[in-house]
């Protein structure tokens, strides 16, 4: 790990600072907590440099820290400089500016647990967490998928032909289909899947043999966008350029049951709900630079989310059907409640556009990739920032969790897919 956390403290709590600092280095993390430093005016400034500098910034809260006005200006700086913040409280109240980020409760002044360690060396270096690295194509990764039930395959895309199917468990190459191209969506079991192919269609390969199945739908342009219902019935296509349209077609019959209408220039991932009753996709300008959720097969609008200040660039739905997230231009990623519309969590810190918004797959965790080069997770719940993946090069395009949520696939601009243990 190359990065440091900064410790930030009441003067009565150095007894506790100062265990805890030698137990962080033990495990391996580096700290500062300003005990090298005498009091005064030097004082200030080295913290503020250190602020600047940390990958990290912990906060121990306590009734003297209350009252410490330098812990709550160090406090206000790291959130002006949106740090990664991991509050501890000893005792007393959470501090103001805390909001409702998780709080490691040690009142009896143990050390931090297991899970407080991990998030943090997360937090400190490029290569923590990091699985296999691998260099899955020459253009930008912009198209990953796991099937939704069988966590021993991982697909990645780039912009030019070419699809692979690896083992993320071990990183081995287990398929290349070199005629198709992204982007890719898995039938549940991950016997098929569906990728764009020739004459603007999609190709159906089985993943045992790389037989080319059969080729569905028919546009006049590229596809941007794949959605394979899980159970292999529905498939729901979009197409940019003059075509700007999306279809929903039969997969056994290859009829058109639908052509959705409302998007200008679809460039973002369609994502079905996982019982293919519905499926939500990004919007133009007059819906408010947001989403629209559509039935599926009726292609009847059902509901609209809007808020963001530009494109949004993709989309996703919980395991339940619950909560859509948005990944939007402007640097946020937005929570929303997919019956009633409303916007319940906006997700500040990414310093670029978002390009990838994914839901684990039996909770509430959302990860969100940015072209800042990093990956954030997030309590979807409560907007409460879990951990920050550093990601190395080129930026996040496409982000997808296995079936069991252990790993997390990431395509990038440098051609490689990175897989993470989370």
């Amino acid at each position: 790990m190359s990065g440091f956390a900064f410790i930030s403290h009441a003067r009565e709590d150095r007894d506790y600072v100062a265990r805890l600092s030698a137990f962080l280095t033990d495990a391996g993390i580096a700290t500062w907590d300003g005990s090298a430093v005498a009091d005064g005016p030097d004082a200030e400034q080295a913290s503020r440099s250190k602020i600047e500098e940390c990958d990290a910034f912990i906060v121990v809260m306590s009734p003297a820290a209350r009252e410490s006005a330098a812990v709550l200006d160090e406090l206000d700086l790291a959130l002006d400089l949106h740090k990664e913040v991991l509050p501890i409280l000893l005792s007393g109240d959470r501090l103001f500016g805390i909001g409702r980020r998780p709080v490691e409760l040690l009142t009896g002044g143990e050390m931090p647990t297991a899970r407080f360690v991990a998030d943090l060396r997360g937090l400190l270096g490029d290569g923590d967490g990091l699985r296999h690295e691998l260099k899955a194509h020459e253009g930008h990764v912009v198209s990953v998928a796991f099937p939704a039930r069988e966590p021993s395959l991982v697909a990645s895309a780039d912009t030019h032909k070419g699809v692979r199917i690896w083992d993320p468990r071990t990183g081995e190459l287990k398929l290349e289909l070199p005629e198709a191209k992204g982007p890719v969506s898995f039938t549940r079991y991950g016997d098929q899947i569906a990728t764009a192919g020739a004459d603007y269609a999609v190709s159906l390969w089985d993943t045992r043999t790389g037989e080319l199945i059969k080729q569905v739908g028919e546009h006049g342009a590229p596809l941007l966008s794949i959605a394979l219902a899980q159970d292999g019935r529905y498939l729901v296509t979009g197409a940019g350029g003059h075509d700007r349209s999306e279809r929903i077609w039969d997969v056994a019959t290859g009829e058109l049951l639908q052509t959705l209408r409302g998007r200008v220039a679809p460039a973002s991932p369609l994502v079905l709900a996982e019982d293919g009753t519905w499926l939500v996709a990004p919007t133009e300008p007059r819906f408010q630079r947001g989403a629209a959720l559509w039935q599926v097969p009726s292609g009847a609008l059902i509901g609209t989310l809007g808020g963001h200040q530009g494109e949004v660039h993709d989309v996703t739905i919980s395991w339940d059907g619950r909560y859509v997230a948005t990944a939007g231009a402007d640097g946020t990623a937005r929570v929303w409640d997919a019956r009633t519309g409303d916007e319940l969590q906006v997700l500040s810190g990414h310093t670029k556009p978002v390009r990838s918004v994914a839901f684990s797959p039996s909770g509430y965790r959302l990860a969100t990739g940015s072209t800042d080069e990093t990956i954030r997770l997030w309590d979807a719940a409560t907007g409460a920032p879990i951990r920050r993946i550093t990601s190395r090069a080129g930026g996040i395009y496409d982000l997808a969790y296995s079936p069991d949520g252990q790993i997390l696939a990431s395509g990038h601009g440098d051609g490689a897919l990175r897989l993470w243990n989370v």
